[in-house]
């Protein structure tokens, strides 16, 4: 597949965006001893192709599978690619927006 034709899935209704994930793990805050847990926030791009035409989020998801791309269905009308290799691949294909 020419990775031109994702790019036209991915750039028109698409975006990188960056997910925030905080994460409990054990430790003593610094400003309360009594607290046995530390917040820690995590940060990572994923890309998102939102489109309300099943036509074209299936045209989408099927050229995700020919190159090899994992995704997942985030909701009706959104299709995320969020695995570190996933994000690459795209990034590799098809240059994030500036």
């Amino acid at each position: 597949m020419e990775p031109r034709c994702l790019a036209f899935f991915v750039r028109a209704p698409g975006a990188v965006v960056v997910h925030a994930k905080l994460r409990r793990l054990p430790g003593e805050q610094l400003d309360d001893p009594h607290r046995r847990w530390v917040e820690k926030r995590y940060d990572y791009p994923r890309w998102q192709v939102t489109n309300n035409s099943e036509d074209i989020r299936r045209l989408c998801c099927a050229s995700l599978e020919l190159l090899d791309i994992p995704w997942r269905q985030s909701n009706w009308k959104t299709i995320s690619v969020s695995t570190r290799e996933g994000v690459a691949r795209l990034d590799e294909l098809i240059r994030p927006k500036a």
